[in-house]
């Protein structure tokens, strides 16, 4: 167990690092060259560079490490971990691949003045399109290892913890502030408008490799064999199941239906051993839109206790009395 566990381990790190190279590549090759703001402590540099000309890589470095303090402190040392990792290696890949990107003219996309001025927005918008493909395969990598990205999305999930908000409504809410800010420093509605195909572009990516292999499920099966398929997935699967007396419409003949949940990585081993089990059986599997209790992590297991915790409960524990004084 000790040495699968190490391997887990192992796996979740190097997907995190992988992860974070990759949308540090993407950020530091495409978004910042080209001034793409989409959001994200990248676009918040470049914002900074345009204002006071900062260094973007300094930018990122300080603005990482403060919204990991502030995580830290707000939101615990179970997500202080979690963000760890990504907080060390993305703002030294961007280091890094921002040097190579000044050492290397064939990373650099062509002139506008060489196209012509009617071609004059299409490198920014191969930048945009191809840096959210990079930054949204690297969020996608790094949450599959388990990791957070921090940076910007730590106000967000503050607001989710202490404000109940959606971190997807959050998240949407800061990058589109990010994106009217760009837009005022930069003075090119062209730019914000191209930050905002980015912007969906990861969104669509992180999507399409993260969450769209992330489903929950529900399986309802109906078989002759089902005390079989039940001790297969409460000892094997060890998921929970409920069993239901049911009756075939057309046949009439009594039968009993095994309603189990599971993750998808369990998918193609539930059909398996059914399949083996009893190749007659009925089966239908249905995405569950959401899934809470024993054995699926909810966003709020991602915190532990903070001090600000303590402090509000007892606040809220003070004006109660007070309340009831009254």
């Amino acid at each position: 167990m000790r040495k699968e566990k190490l391997l887990a381990n192992i796996k979740d790190t190097s997907l995190v690092i992988i992860g974070s190279l990759i949308l540090a590549f993407g950020a530091a090759v495409f978004f910042i060259p080209n001034e793409i703001v989409s959001g994200g402590s990248s676009g918040i540099a470049i914002i900074f560079h345009a204002l006071f000309q900062w260094d973007e890589s300094i930018t990122i470095l300080v603005l990482t490490w403060s919204l990991f303090v502030i995580g830290f402190l707000v939101l615990g040392k179970k997500f202080a971990l979690q963000t760890l990792c990504s907080s060390i290696v993305y703002p030294c890949g961007i280091a890094l691949f921002s040097y190579i990107y000044k050492q290397y003219d064939f990373l650099h996309l062509q002139s506008s003045a060489i196209l012509g001025s009617e071609l004059a927005n299409i490198n920014d918008l191969l930048a945009a399109i191809f840096g959210g493909i990079f930054t949204g395969a690297g969020v996608a990598i790094t949450f599959l290892g388990r990791g957070s990205t921090g940076g910007v999305d730590i106000p967000a999930l503050i607001l989710q913890k202490y404000a109940k908000i959606k971190v997807s409504l959050s998240s949407l809410a800061i990058d589109i502030i990010i994106i009217v800010l760009g837009l005022v420093s930069l003075k090119r509605l062209d730019l914000a408008l191209i930050g905002i195909i980015g912007a969906v572009i990861t969104a669509f990516v992180v999507d399409k490799v993260f969450l769209g292999e992330r489903h929950s499920y529900i399986a309802y099966i109906i078989s002759e064999k089902y005390e079989d398929i039940n001790n297969f997935i409460l000892e094997e699967m060890e998921r929970g199941t409920t069993l239901i007396d049911v009756m075939g419409g057309y046949s009439g003949k009594d039968a009993k239906m095994i309603i189990v949940c599971f993750d998808y990585r369990e998918y193609a081993t539930l059909q398996d051993a059914i399949r083996k089990l009893d190749p007659k059986s009925f089966i239908s599997i249905v995405k569950a839109h959401k899934i809470q209790g024993n054995g699926f992590t909810g966003l709020s297991e991602m915190f532990d206790k903070t001090k600000l915790d303590e402090w509000l409960e007892n606040h809220k524990k003070i004006e109660e009395k007070e309340d009831g004084k009254e």
